[in-house]
């Protein structure tokens, strides 16, 4: 059989990956990380530790491509790495049914090997980070293209059509390959890819040729080509003795460097174990495996690994191994499942749990003696993976079709427009911070408006270098920023100085939510000794937002603010405009959620509360009035107001109780539980 024939399911799954990603990739910026990732693309700037500079350079290089916004073009890189991660995929299932089924035949091992691709396709997982800026589209790729390079090492390169390898087997060349994807994807994701490191070793050290290699002197071509690989991390310096604009860690020090690709600044994230459960962990992984791939593909891969495990150890032990580190990379951590990055930790492993499912084809297909039972258990295998997509296709779209998001760009454009010439903005939350680098920095809206973060340092160690680079640029935010890391305390009093000479804007934190008098609320900032505008802010929102606008993390974020300007004016036992904040959060679309609600339903009460204590205090003063007007007609001693003096002392009394309660309460904890 021709090759071109024998190869029509890897086209079919990549042309159908390609053209659901085309058809629901984002036109614009979107919330979380993504939004940083377009600007560092863009201006070939240094996002977040590690750095992640592959993704950097190859997304910049996509992006001068003239196709739709910039924004869209960069997000659509991701959909190109999710398509080619997938034919690797299709590639790979079909080199494995032929070595376990030898006997099937090609229309069956099409059949299976696109049924199995499409629960991949289609699975939340991957598909929403095909449709957005993010890494771990390319990191699948990377793995997936590195397994098979393994493969191609052990059993003889791509096949052609009689299923034979076009090159022969224990051809060098697929390991420097390998060793050179190694070091490229250690450039993108070193924390995943190292968990995957164990499981190719050992498909290799299982193979006699494959120790003989690792023990002997091509191991060190192999390094030299990892190296060689890995040297793409020589942008994240590079980059930084350039000025970039978005530069976190500023590597122009080695000792910086280490810091940034070690991320020893988000230690908190990868290496905190306090309060991991890590049973729970494994549980809700299950549960995301279940979700993503449906229970029969799930019961399938489960009964595949065993399976291969017995009938063929050495090639199941590898995909088990690879398998065990992808899910140790969230098992050990802080897992939280309404993140999407958790769900690009784990992706992985629907991959390998979509291999194993194909050791229980194969094992039920050899164990069928008649071609027409061999040809039922196929059909089975479709259908059931066909009936599990009817019921996971429809919510997996609603929640990745971001053709026409643009919540992101409402949000912040309705801000900018409202904001004073030569206005300061500092940001707190990080996806607002990275919205405001892209519309500022790369689009130019509103050039006149000087952003920063309020740590000025962007989590670097002491914040040295950014300081100077602030200075360099000759900002106004110079000397707030020196001050802020020399007192080690926000610089509140230089910012209102500052404030005197242009408008400054702050975003509310938790640890300080409407804590000095003169911030007033501004849209989600809040304003330095400025009144609000007269439309509300957020009613202007609620008119330009769009129903594809309100994704869930744009719910999260809006209902985020209002939940930190009821909880602001609580501590000025403000209950009127606590609860015009509640009943905004309450008209957020899709707001329910049990910790949603029990947080709106702890702010009615405590405005209750506070509306209580007002008006007791109200009742006690009015009944103080009433009681000196009563005395002096009648010219009664002071005795006579002794009473309604002491209700009215206890009343103000209550009230202060409440507000030292309420401004030593943990708003940080309580509200960042969004």
């Amino acid at each position: 059989m021709h090759a071109k024939t024998a190869k029509w399911e890897i086209v079919a799954v990549g042309v159908l990956a390609a053209l659901s990603y085309l058809a629901t990739t984002s036109p614009s910026v979107y919330v979380v990380d993504s939004n940083e990732f377009v600007v560092t693309a863009a201006l070939l700037g240094n996002p977040h530790p590690p750095g992640h500079p592959l993704y950097t350079v190859l997304a910049h290089i996509v992006s001068l491509v003239p196709m739709g916004s910039l924004a869209f073009r960069i997000n659509l890189f991701s959909g190109m790495a999710g398509v080619a991660a997938l034919a690797f995929f299709a590639a790979l299932a079909r080199r494995l049914l032929l070595a376990l089924a030898p006997s099937m035949s090609t229309t069956l091992r099409s059949i299976a090997v696109v049924s199995i691709s499409l629960p991949l396709i289609f699975a939340k997982a991957l598909w929403f980070q095909a449709v957005r800026a993010e890494v771990y589209a390319l990191h699948l790729f990377v793995v997936v293209a590195a397994l098979q390079h393994v493969v191609w090492y052990l059993e003889g390169g791509p096949l052609s059509g009689d299923g034979v390898g076009e090159s022969a087997a224990h051809d060098t060349r697929w390991l420097y390959a390998l060793g050179l994807l190694a070091g490229l994807g250690l450039g993108n994701h070193h924390f995943l890819l190292v968990l995957a490191l164990p499981g190719l070793l050992l498909a290799l050290l299982l193979h006699p040729e494959g120790r003989h290699v690792l023990l002997g002197r091509r191991l060190l071509w192999v390094l030299l080509f990892g190296l060689l690989g890995l040297s793409v991390y020589a942008l994240v310096p590079l980059r930084s003795a350039a000025g970039a604009v978005v530069d976190w860690g500023d590597s122009r020090t080695l000792s910086r460097f280490v810091d940034v690709i070690t991320a020893r600044m988000f230690q908190r994230s990868i290496g905190e174990t306090t309060g991991v459960d890590v049973l729970d962990n494994l549980g809700r992984i299950a549960l995301f495996t279940l979700g993503e791939l449906g229970p029969w593909v799930t019961v399938l891969a489960l009964f595949g690994l065993v399976v291969g495990l017995l009938r063929w150890p050495r090639l199941a032990s590898a995909l088990l191994l690879l398998w065990i580190g992808n899910i140790l990379s969230k098992a050990l951590m802080v897992y939280d499942p309404t993140n999407p990055d958790a769900a690009g930790y784990l992706v992985f492993g629907l991959v390998i749990a979509g291999l194993s499912a194909l050791f229980a084809l194969a094992h039920l297909h050899e164990r069928s003696r008649r071609p027409h039972v061999r040809t039922v258990v196929v059909a089975l295998f479709a259908l059931g993976i066909g009936a599990g997509l009817s019921f996971t296709v429809a919510p997996a779209f609603e929640r990745c079709n971001l053709r026409r998001f643009r919540g992101a760009e409402t949000l912040t454009l309705t801000l900018f427009e409202r904001l004073p010439r030569d206005a300061i903005v500092l940001s707190s939350y990080y996806t607002i911070t990275f919205n405001h680098w892209y519309f500022g920095f790369v689009e130019r809206r509103r050039p006149d408006i000087e952003l920063s973060h309020q740590s000025f340092a962007l989590g670097t160690p002491d914040g040295r270098e950014t300081i100077r680079r602030l200075c360099r640029f000759g900002l106004d935010l110079c000397a707030v920023a020196r001050a802020y890391h020399r007192r080690r305390a926000f610089p509140g009093d230089l910012v209102a100085a500052l404030a005197k000479k242009r408008p400054a804007f702050i975003e509310n934190q938790a640890e300080w939510i409407l804590a000095a008098p003169r911030l007033l609320p501004f849209a989600y900032l809040l304003a330095v000794d400025r009144p609000p505008p007269a439309t509300p802010f957020w009613s202007l929102v609620r008119r330009r937002m769009r129903r594809g606008d309100w994704s869930l993390e744009v719910r999260r974020l809006c209902f985020w603010f209002h939940v930190l300007a009821a909880a602001g004016w609580l501590r000025h036992l403000d209950a009127d405009a606590a609860l015009r904040a509640v009943v905004r959060a309450e008209t957020i679309p899709g707001f329910e959620g049990v910790q949603r609600v029990e947080q709106l339903h702890w702010l009615r009460r405590e405005i209750a509360h506070v509306r209580g204590l007002r008006e007791r205090t109200f009742a006690s003063t009015l009944a103080l009035r009433k009681a000196q007007h009563d005395c002096a007609q009648r010219k009664l001693g002071p005795s006579c107001l002794s009473a309604p003096r002491d209700r009215l002392s206890r009343a103000l009394r209550a009230e202060a109780t409440a507000r030292r309660l309420y401004q030593s309460f943990d708003w940080g904890a309580f509200v960042s539980r969004r």
